[in-house]
């Protein structure tokens, strides 16, 4: 069902597709989105193809949403998480979906530490940001008013899964009901890759098979 109002987080946002596809599958665009990236080329390219303000300043969008878009992860979380309280007070009693995916290379085992250093590596341990952004929202605008998903690799080592689990306060005691294996939809790709949320409602997949009958 589609929501009257609602708005976007997004960290780590790469090519930007999560307004797109939320505008899809709730038939409206979000009444606020604040984009994180801290990627400067991609930024320039995201920017230059969806018309977001480059200067960290809040804008529109074309389909007429309040827009934040800033180069570092770390501007949400600073000065007490002064851009999430003002958005919180200028959008209240909003619906909000959070959505990002953090380094994985401290991670994995085709990280440079083989997956020892997980989340204390300077890269992998961004997750807190992320972390810290999902938890102030909560507080902000409460807990049933927030929805996310948090994404990252599949070939985590299972300590550093649970870890990822307790964390986020999730059951950690049926991890399969996180992990998105691809092979079970298309023969070309084997990528593993974890999706952890706080919300189980969900729509079957149609195999990748099926568009080539």
């Amino acid at each position: 069902a589609s929501l009257r109002a609602y708005g976007v987080i997004s960290l780590f946002d790469g090519v930007s597709s999560v307004i797109r596809t939320l505008k899809q599958k709730l038939k409206r665009p979000p009444t606020a989105a604040i984009l994180a990236e801290n990627d400067e080329k991609l930024r320039a390219l995201v920017c230059a193809e969806y018309g977001f303000r480059a200067d960290q300043k809040w804008g529109y969008t074309q389909d007429g949403a309040a827009c934040l878009y800033v180069k570092d992860v770390h501007q949400l979380i600073a000065n007490d998480c002064k851009i999430l309280r003002e958005a919180v007070t200028a959008f209240p009693e909003m619906k909000w979906f959070i959505v990002g995916g953090s380094p994985c290379q401290d991670l994995t085992f085709a990280g440079p530490s083989q997956g020892i250093l997980g989340l204390v590596g300077a890269q992998s341990r961004l997750f807190f940001v992320l972390l810290c952004v999902i938890r102030t929202m909560q507080v902000l605008a409460g807990v049933s008013c927030v929805r996310y998903l948090v994404e990252n690799a599949g070939s985590m080592k299972a300590y550093h899964l649970q870890a990822f689990c307790k964390l986020l306060g999730l059951c950690s005691k049926d991890t399969n009901s996180f992990i998105w294996d691809l092979l079970k939809y298309t023969p070309y790709i084997s990528r593993k890759r974890n999706f952890f949320r706080n919300f189980d409602d969900c729509e079957p997949m149609q195999p990748i098979s099926d568009f080539f009958h």
